[in-house]
């Protein structure tokens, strides 16, 4: 008897979650779905492939469809149990008896609306606790809506009042998938009060996209107030104090929207000096706009005093004592109203210091009239500082950094006149670097005279050596387990390359110091090196000098 098998080639699709990553307009709209949550509940799919097909779709062992579908058909199902999520893990989709694919019913497998299995498209569904699902993130439309001809700032200024009506044309706005809504926080036509208020149109398309255009709209005050009344210019003759009282109406103001203050210069009943007073009236308002008015009191009589004998400029030398005693015949001041005061900053017999000294003579009258008389006393004195005991040239050897500390008895300086100052290139104490280095004091007394002491530091190469060890144990005991190549890091610059017995630098560095920079047996890779001899070239430059180390080190780990 013979047994026939029959071997069928079944092509199982397990093509799942194929996105179309373009955005597109018929999703659902964000409003009415959501994530998927606690599971799927039913699916809506459409059939891609070649009619007169035979699907069928398992709920795990169940079946919850099946049918014979058309190209571009569209079926649903739900689950084993109509109300509740899909029972098993998987739903299994058959063609004409053959598995073609699979979707996962639990939410972690992503399902959404367009997702591709094989020829099947997702085009609706549910979840338990989630509602209707929406397209993957990323696929729905994306493009916000389309704002056109958003107006620009407008300024407008007030015509009566405080605010006013503004107009402007509205904006339009589209959707390549449709608009929700398109609101404003203001309209074409709205009263404005003074200021500046921010208008907002916002559109809002069916998945949530927005848009906005933003203006201001500015209501400027430019409109003054107005001061009311009559304010004449008004003439007066001086009384015997040579004064005059002045009256007049005080004016009025207003404005368009208030007026914030009405503020004089002057007040009715107010004495005046003699001579012309400008009287200025100034009205503001809330927006700053201003208005002046103006008139003149005129209060007759500017006969100034008079000063006779007012005596020359006197230049004179100073004494022992750097003042000097001037004596001059002081003027004398007469006025036809009175003078009032007749003083002086300085009088006959006075000391007077060093320099130029502006003797002032003022005299007054009643009426503020003033008449001056000035002349300079010059006290003169041209002898320049001494100098005592100035250092002699200095000679020294540097340190092993190049440098020397030098120091040194500073020189003394005396005047007769003045206040004495020195100014120094160095202070004692100072470094010197290898060279002849100038010092340099200089002594003035404030009145012009000055005087020098110079003497000069010149410091000579030293000798500079360093000890390096043979041999470094970097056991990491706390002994021995660095490189210390003692007075290394004296030197004004360094750099100490370490080679292993084929020529190839394991270790470089500059500035060693022995602490933050220094050498505990590792290669560039920052890892302990095998223990055996290494080579080293060691250099150093103090001052004007290099010096130069080669020889080898044991490591031993």
């Amino acid at each position: 008897m013979k047994v026939r098998v029959h071997c069928v080639l079944v092509f199982l699709f397990v093509l799942t979650r194929f996105y179309t990553f373009s955005q597109s307009c018929d999703c659902p709209p964000v409003a009415s779905c959501g994530a998927c949550v606690g599971g799927l509940k039913s699916l809506s799919l459409r059939y891609t492939g070649a009619s007169g097909v035979t699907v069928r779709v398992l709920d795990g062992a169940t079946q919850v469809f099946m049918d014979v579908l058309s190209e571009g058909q569209e079926f649903s199902f739900t689950g084993t149990n109509p109300n509740d999520k899909f029972t098993g893990t998987t739903l299994s989709i058959y063609i004409n008896g053959f598995l073609h694919t699979t979707i996962q019913t639990a939410c972690s497998g992503g399902t959404f609306v367009k997702s591709v299995y094989g020829l099947f498209t997702v085009t609706a569904g549910t979840s338990l606790n989630g509602g209707a699902l929406c397209c993957a993130p990323g696929t729905t439309d994306m493009i916000p809506p389309v704002i056109t001809n958003c107006p620009a700032n407008i300024t407008q200024p007030l015509v009566s009042g405080c605010s006013r009506s503004v107009s402007w044309t509205s904006p339009s706005v589209s959707d390549n998938c449709g608009v929700a809504s398109f609101t404003s926080t203001a309209f074409p036509g709205s009263i404005f009060t003074l200021g500046t208020t921010t208008v907002t149109y916002t559109a809002l398309d069916i998945y949530n996209n927005s848009a906005t255009c933003v203006f201001t709209v500015t209501v400027t005050d430019n409109i003054p107030p107005v001061i009311n009344g009559t304010l004449d210019n008004i003439t007066l003759s001086a009384g015997p104090n040579c004064r005059a009282v002045a009256a007049w109406t005080p004016p009025t103001a207003s404005d368009n929207c208030s007026v914030s203050s009405l503020v004089s210069s002057h007040n009715p009943g107010q004495e005046f000096d003699v001579g012309s007073t400008v009287v200025t009236y100034t009205a503001r308002d809330g927006s700053n706009n201003v208005t002046n008015r103006n008139f003149t009191v005129t209060v007759e009589d500017n006969t100034a005093p008079v000063i006779t004998n007012c005596p020359q400029n006197i230049t004179i030398a100073a004494g022992v004592d750097c003042n000097v005693t001037v004596n001059w015949t002081p003027p004398t001041a007469s006025d036809n109203c009175g003078v009032t005061s007749f003083t002086s900053n300085r009088n006959p017999g006075s000391e007077f210091p060093i320099g130029t000294t502006a003797v002032t003579y003022t005299a007054r009258d009643a009426r503020g009239n003033e008449t001056v008389c000035q002349f300079n006393v010059v006290v003169t004195y041209n002898q320049s500082p001494q100098v005592i005991s100035c250092p002699e040239n200095i000679t020294t050897t540097a340190e092993v950094n190049g440098e020397a500390i030098v120091t040194w008895d500073e020189p003394t300086f005396t005047i007769a006149c003045g206040t004495l100052s020195v100014e120094k290139s160095h202070e004692p104490g100072s470094s010197f670097d290898v060279g002849t280095t100038d010092v340099i004091y200089t002594a003035s007394d404030g009145l012009g005279n000055s005087a020098q002491c110079s003497f000069t530091i010149m410091v000579r190469p030293g000798f500079f050596e360093v000890e390096i060890p043979k041999l470094i144990t970097p056991n990491g005991d706390g002994v021995n387990d660095t490189w210390e190549i003692k007075n290394i890091q004296r030197a004004s610059s360094n750099s100490v390359t370490v080679f292993d017995r084929w020529g190839s630098v394991i270790y470089q560095a500059t500035g060693y110091n022995n602490q933050s920079v220094v050498w505990a047996g590792q290669n560039k890779n920052n890892a302990l090196v095998p223990t055996g001899t290494y080579f080293y070239i060691v250099e150093a430059i103090t001052g004007n000098e290099k010096f130069r180390w080669e020889g080898f080190i044991e490591v031993v780990q």
